[in-house]
């Protein structure tokens, strides 16, 4: 496949190895002044061999190459393609949590609206985790992803999301030491299930990876 064009906004380029899904996905997208499919493959291969810039990658997470979510995730971002949303019919978990853990950002059903596509290129795009109904079912199967109380997972969205402890305690009308707390305990329990995390910034890959973003009323806040 080649190049499809001259970009508008931000540059998708897509990862799927059926054409009318491609040309699907460029009809839901066209209406969107700042979306574009700035090129096509039909594996990570054939996208990067087209040497065309893009801002993120739509991968479909069960391609006919066999290939794996987690090889294909990892190569595209070896490329420098970090931002990466996945395409699925909705019939395999497995593949959506082998693809949590390589790091992309959610996962949205090829079923869904023009909308709803368009909302969730522009979050993945953003660089956001994208909440979906197979993504938390994938998640919550997972066994490396512990069981978190509300109120932990709720630190745990505030802090990975760049918020001091301290603003996380005003945020969540609680002290600073109950914070630290539910924070210590989140790091118990992650090393306690085999996935432990140290630092911030592997707290905040972990929280996008199991779905764990901060709700609306903090953005409402901020």
């Amino acid at each position: 496949m080649t190049g499809l064009g001259e970009s508008r906004g931000v540059r998708i380029g897509v990862v799927e190895d059926h054409e009318l899904l491609i040309e699907g996905l460029r009809q839901a997208l066209v209406a969107a002044p700042d979306l574009d499919v700035a090129a096509a493959g039909g594996s990570v291969d054939a996208l990067l061999a087209l040497n065309v810039p893009v801002d993120m990658a739509i991968l479909d997470l069960s391609l006919d190459d066999d290939s794996t979510p987690r090889g294909n995730v990892e190569q595209l971002h070896r490329a420098g393609i970090e931002k990466v949303l996945v395409l699925t019919t909705g019939d395999r978990p497995d593949l959506v949590r082998e693809a949590a853990r390589a790091g992309v950002l959610g996962v949205i059903r090829k079923s869904e609206s023009a909308e709803a596509i368009c909302v969730a290129v522009r979050s993945a795009a953003a660089g956001e985790p994208i909440g979906t109904i197979d993504w938390a079912t994938a998640i919550d199967a997972d066994p490396s992803r512990p069981r978190l109380a509300p109120r932990e997972e709720e630190a745990l969205a505030l802090y990975a999301a760049g918020e001091s402890a301290a603003d996380v305690a005003e945020l969540m009308g609680v002290s600073k030491n109950t914070v630290n707390l539910y924070l210590t305990r989140i790091r118990a329990k992650y090393a306690a299930a085999g996935s432990p995390v140290v630092s911030r910034s592997q707290l905040r890959r972990t929280a996008q990876r199991d779905g764990i973003v901060p709700r609306p009323w903090w953005r409402a806040r901020k």
